[in-house]
């Protein structure tokens, strides 16, 4: 960008990759996504009530390494509740995941579904029928189904190598966990589904 472009000024929706950038530019603005602010001012504890006993979990996005799927599926199937997994995308893991689920011992509490697409318009109303939504990426850029998810009053569990944490506020529209631990992953989901129990109690 500096040498080809001429870049002089670099402008940032996250602060995730700007000491990156200030290695080689010295003019760096982070300007915060434009939902930041309504996302800040009025977001509560998000706690919705469900129709179904079951804990219901979703990913969106390409099922390829970086995207990190095996931790959430790793994680969901060491809980002792009720989960229902939903991964919505494609990609080459998928396969491996149909493999690897006949190799590991499956948990008697996880039931796992497979959605290749869904209509835009219809993400929205999708994504508010989950009690969580997982972001578990090995790294990912500003990633708008953060956005989407805190704007449909889904509660949201990131990585912290995803770029839109800048959105989350934690323990209200959602929680970061340390990138790739497994134990965090599970401490994030654990707590949100006992927050869940108390207020259906």
């Amino acid at each position: 960008q500096k040498i080809f472009l001429g870049t002089k000024q670099i402008f940032l929706f996250s602060s995730l990759n700007s000491l990156f950038y200030k290695l080689f530019f010295k003019k760096i603005f982070i300007i915060p996504y434009k939902q930041t602010k309504f996302v800040i001012s009025s977001s509560k504890n998000i706690i919705k009530k469900k129709n179904n006993k079951q804990f219901s979990v979703l990913f969106i996005g390409q099922l390829i390494h970086r995207k990190n799927p095996f931790l959430l599926i790793d994680a969901c199937n060491s809980l002792k509740f009720d989960i229902n997994l939903t991964l919505l995308g494609t990609g080459p893991l998928q396969k491996k995941i149909f493999k690897y689920l006949k190799r590991i011992k499956k948990s008697k509490f996880l039931q796992l579904n497979f959605l290749e697409n869904i209509e835009n318009d219809k993400i929205p109303l999708f994504i508010s029928s989950f009690d969580v939504i997982v972001l578990p990426s090995k790294f990912d850029g500003f990633g708008f189904v953060v956005s989407e998810a805190i704007n449909a009053n889904t509660y949201v569990i990131a990585s912290s190598n995803v770029g839109a944490t800048d959105l989350i506020i934690q323990g209200k529209n959602g929680s970061i966990f340390n990138n790739n631990s497994l134990s965090e992953l599970k401490n994030q989901l654990n707590l949100h589904y006992l927050r869940l129990k108390k207020f259906y109690l």
